[in-house]
């Protein structure tokens, strides 16, 4: 009997812990409006040197892996350097978690066929103002139809 395949979350988790790229899709919606449900994330292993606020990471919370923007890093002598993320959906900052738990940095989105890179210049100067209409429209929408 052959034995059972692991599931996609595990095997995109050693993947980028043995330094090569993976391709996931993302699930849930504390990305919007950047990423949305059903997008492809390209994800690449990255150093926890080189992040820095605002890239896009990939990390495990413990459970599952989870997407969201680095807002804060710091340098902690007894724990090493930890990173506080949260999601573009959400109003709270998640944290600390430790460099361990950092598997990569979202390189590249893909949703139908629209696709972009996060880090982009475009993307950072233009985000802003889109998730300002995207909450905005979120509260009236709310406000009609709660």
């Amino acid at each position: 009997m052959l034995p059972p395949i692991p599931p996609a979350e595990q095997v995109a988790e050693l993947e980028l812990r043995a330094g090569r790229p993976v391709c996931c899709r993302a699930a849930g919606s504390s990305m919007k409006p950047l990423i949305f449900p059903g997008a492809d994330l390209e994800v690449r292993p990255v150093p926890a040197g080189e992040l820095r606020p605002g890239d896009v990471l990939l990390f495990h919370d413990g459970t599952r892996l989870v997407a969201h923007r680095l807002v804060r890093r710091v340098d902690d002598p007894d724990r090493g350097r930890l990173f506080y993320v949260q999601g573009d959906n959400r109003h709270d900052v998640e944290g600390p978690v430790p460099a361990d738990a950092i598997l990569g940095r979202i390189e590249g989105v893909r949703a139908g066929w629209i696709r972009f890179r996060p880090q982009s210049c475009w993307i950072r100067a233009a985000y802003p103002p889109l998730r300002w209409g995207y909450r905005f429209a979120a509260r009236i929408k709310r406000a009609l139809f709660d």
